[in-house]
């Protein structure tokens, strides 16, 4: 595990991931792609972040809480139109 924290080394993330109730993402930065930055856990349903973490449970840089908050805003504008339909 190379970012020292539970995500990669707890099995109950995983099996929430497998039972489709969180999305377990990984956050790189562009010109280091193959480097591990963050870890970042949502839920699949409501999109609120349940971890987002860094080497050593290190929280969000301002840089990086940025990215996850743009990152949900598209969530929640893809959503939209497919709410619309289901309604």
């Amino acid at each position: 595990n190379k970012l020292s924290h539970c995500v990669g080394s707890n099995s109950s993330y995983m099996k929430a991931h497998i039972e489709g109730k969180w999305c377990v993402l990984f956050i790189r930065k562009k010109n280091q792609i193959d480097v591990p930055f963050y870890t970042l856990t949502i839920g699949k349903e409501d999109h609120k972040v349940k971890e987002c973490q860094g080497k050593c449970h290190k929280s969000m840089t301002p840089e990086v809480k940025k990215f996850v908050d743009a990152y949900l805003r598209f969530l929640d504008k893809a959503r939209k139109p497919l709410d619309s339909k289901i309604a």
